[in-house]
């Protein structure tokens, strides 16, 4: 009997174990199942990073969180009175404040002789009036006998152009928001580029009247809207029939020059009153240094960085309430570049070409508030990438340079305090690691 009795509690518990064990399999399965389950979730997501407090932060247990800024060591501006113009979106023509402007310009897809022309009216579609916003003024247009291409403002011979033959005169009202029409009705001329067809020389819009007080600025070949190219609009006879066709085919160049009036140089006022200045049409670059960079050791990690730039908006010649000089509808955004060598009066420069294939280098300042800065997702780029070059010297650094986004595009005069006065500022934010635990 005992026997039986202790077999049978042998078995009781056996069962019990299996009961168990089949028990804790289930429950194992169902683990197994949901964790999967969570697994094939969360392939399947993209889920936002979740960064610790800076408390928690292993970079704040390893080094020291940096926040500082630095103020300019050096700073100057250089003019160009000769920049390329020939991305220019605009044409301007007139005078204001010793700043001149005129443009070339030709039509390359004209009739086939097979089919003369004899009458042509080119349309020119205005964008601004830069200066004084009334007056009128007279516009000539020359005809060219020499070459030229897109890049003409930087020749010479442009800027002091031998006697042409007049083609051509217009009357400007600085108001008038209606297309300017030039009227050109010299056959001989007009068969002559038929003639030549691509290789013709075209016009060159000159002020033909004293002093206006304004420049006029038209859309070029290179405005966003093609309809507000320039348009040639003009009367061919084809057989007996006369008709009206059109082309806006061609190809401009923008011309600039500046002779002030004693006194009223806008780059010397702006040397003599400690200032910088940034231009555009005559371009001026304006070139600083932060030599505290260099101290900065090699073992950091930078977050960002940005500079800043104060805008002086006084009259230069105190004419008026504020900078005369600004042209209210040039671009207020501006390129940084970096210099990596120079001659010791900037008779030459080397600048860092990164910006050209990749996108973390082209960065660009905004003028808002009386100031030049970067917005903050461009302060991430200016600290990783040229700064942090910098400090681990993988780059050269001479100078930071501050250009017009579009220098070539109008005449436009931005007036900068230096470090004399209100001075640029470079303000870091990087860790300082610590790896003597490591």
């Amino acid at each position: 009997m005992d026997n039986k009795a202790g077999r049978k509690e042998q078995l009781t518990y056996f069962g019990m174990y299996i009961a168990k064990r089949k028990f804790m399999i289930k429950m194992i399965e169902k683990i197994i199942l949901v964790v999967s389950g969570i697994l094939f979730v969360t392939s399947c997501q993209n889920f936002n990073p979740v960064y610790p407090p800076p408390e928690l932060d292993v970079r704040g247990r390893f080094g020291e969180y940096i926040d500082t800024t630095f103020e300019a060591t050096a700073d100057t501006f250089i003019v160009d009175y000769k920049t390329d113009t020939k991305y220019s979106t605009k044409l301007s023509v007139g005078e204001y404040q010793g700043f001149s402007a005129g443009f070339l310009i030709r039509f390359t897809k004209l009739a086939i002789t097979d089919n003369p022309m004899d009458s042509i009216r080119i349309r020119l579609t205005p964008k601004n009036t830069f200066g004084n916003q009334s007056g009128t003024m007279t516009i000539n247009a020359y005809v060219v006998e020499d070459d030229w291409d897109e890049s003409a403002n930087t020749d010479d011979f442009w800027h002091t152009p031998p006697t042409m033959e007049l083609a051509s005169s217009q009357m400007v009202d600085a108001e008038d928001t209606n297309a300017v029409y030039i009227a050109i009705n010299d056959t001989a001329l007009i068969h002559r580029w038929q003639r030549e067809g691509e290789d013709n020389k075209g016009l060159f819009i000159q002020l033909g009247s004293s002093d206006p007080g304004f420049i006029r600025e038209f859309v070029s070949f290179k405005g966003l809207s093609t309809y507000d190219w320039p348009t040639m609009y003009y009367r061919v006879k084809k057989d007996t029939v006369f008709t009206i066709d059109s082309t806006n085919v061609g190809k401009a160049a923008a011309i600039y020059n500046y002779s002030p009036s004693a006194g009223q140089d806008v780059f010397e006022i702006a040397r003599n009153t400690r200032n910088l200045v940034v231009s555009s049409g005559i371009q001026s670059r304006v070139f600083i240094r932060f030599d505290q960079l260099l101290e900065i050791p090699n073992n950091v990690i930078m977050q960002a960085a940005d500079l800043s730039l104060y805008v002086n908006d006084e009259s230069f010649t105190g004419v008026a309430d504020s900078n005369e000089m600004v042209n209210k509808d040039h671009s207020a955004f501006y390129n940084l570049r970096l210099v990596t060598d120079a001659g010791e009066s900037f008779e030459w420069i080397t600048v860092d070409s990164s910006f050209t294939s990749n996108t973390k280098y082209s960065l660009l300042l905004r003028q808002e508030d009386g100031k030049l800065y970067f917005p903050e997702e461009e302060q991430v780029k200016f600290g990783t990438s040229y700064i942090q070059d910098i400090v681990n010297e993988t780059k050269e650094y001479k100078w930071f340079q501050i250009q017009y986004q579009n220098e070539y595009n109008d005449i436009s005069v931005v007036r900068l305090f230096n470090r004399f006065t209100s001075t640029p500022q470079l303000h870091v934010r990087y860790y300082r690691v610590d790896t003597s635990g490591l």
